[in-house]
């Protein structure tokens, strides 16, 4: 594959995600475009199954495009660099579709009637969006989302290698982005079934997930990130590691967070 077109598909991947972005926001503060409450009248039932169809499809495949078994096939049908930007642009594909087809179950579960209420909450919902974008700059977001990789291929430069670091949020928790995406799931001043829904899947699958990525890099970091893990929480700040997981084998490097 021409050097020019990897980059050109990165660039591609990029953009995907980019619009998956801004359409995200809005689906979940409610402030404009598709909402989580706001769709084709269904079934309650029927919704309820089309809904956690379209998520458990999405976790799947994030899984899936983590594991090394995936990664190896991939790399015999594309060039190293653009594997990032493959896993990126079929992601966000994955969840523009989720935004697409999502059945609303707008019936509500509990709401803030006050005021200033509403807007801590939507004060919240803001900051843990900041906490996700904040924590992809601390590592490195041009190859998080695959663009580093593209570029350094069109330019004929060697790959980059990451060593292990922990910047300011990764001392907090192993997995800051997650727990900005998590506020951002049950920050809402109004909660209703399908917002539940939504939240309670993604939730429960960052809970599985992280503990998946975990174990799948234990064969590449080894004692720095075991004393890394057994000082700083997983995902909430504060939350003192418990022996358990102090002492399991580990290997997360904060620049390598990749899922």
């Amino acid at each position: 594959m021409k050097r020019q077109v990897v980059f050109a598909y990165g660039l591609l991947a990029y953009g995907v995600f980019a619009a998956w972005v801004v359409l995200a926001i809005g689906f979940l503060s409610g402030l404009y475009g598709k909402t989580v409450d706001a769709g084709p009248a269904t079934p309650a039932t029927a919704a309820v199954l089309i809904d956690l169809g379209l998520l458990l499809v999405f976790a799947g495949h994030h899984s899936l495009a983590a594991r090394s078994g995936f990664k190896a096939w991939l790399a015999r049908h594309l060039p190293s660099a653009a594997e990032r930007s493959t896993y990126v642009l079929i992601a966000s594909v994955l969840m523009l579709v989720v935004i697409w087809q999502w059945r609303p179950l707008p019936q509500p579960l509990w709401s803030l009637d006050s005021a200033w209420a509403a807007g801590i909450v939507y004060g919240l919902h803001g900051l843990g969006w900041v906490i996700v974008f904040a924590s992809t700059f601390q590592i490195s977001h041009w190859q998080l989302f695959g663009l580093e990789q593209v570029y350094r291929y069109w330019r004929a430069l060697p790959a980059a290698t990451d060593g292990f670091h922990s910047p300011w949020l990764y001392r907090l928790v192993r997995h800051p982005m997650m727990t900005g995406l998590i506020v951002v799931f049950w920050t809402t001043p109004t909660m209703t079934l399908g917002r539940l829904l939504f939240a309670g899947v993604l939730t429960g699958y960052i809970l599985v997930a992280t503990r998946w990525e975990e174990r799948d890099l234990e064969r590449e970091l080894g004692e720095a990130y075991r004393r890394y893990r057994a000082r700083t929480p997983r995902l909430l700040p504060g939350v003192p590691v418990s022996g358990k997981e102090a002492t399991e084998p580990d290997r997360f490097d904060a620049a390598r967070q990749r899922r």
